[in-house]
């Protein structure tokens, strides 16, 4: 689970920090190391910057492949 600290933790995305009020997602850890997204995971962002990035879908699909292994 990623650890968020509010007024500290940068957007993993946008680099803006955190704060009370934004609305925040955080992404689970995934054991595939060598996956090319892999610093995304176990961090927090912006629900608003998950949303619009292009790779969301790249990595949802590592995280059900996640689940399903």
């Amino acid at each position: 689970m990623a650890l968020i600290f509010l007024g500290k933790t940068e957007c993993a995305l946008c680099g803006k920090i955190l704060i009370d009020g934004d609305e925040i997602i955080g992404l689970p850890p995934i054991s595939d190391i060598g996956h090319p997204l892999y610093k995304y995971f176990d961090t927090g962002m912006h629900n608003s910057c998950y949303n619009k990035w292009d790779k969301k879908d790249q990595i949802e699909a590592a995280l059900d492949n996640e689940i399903d292994n």
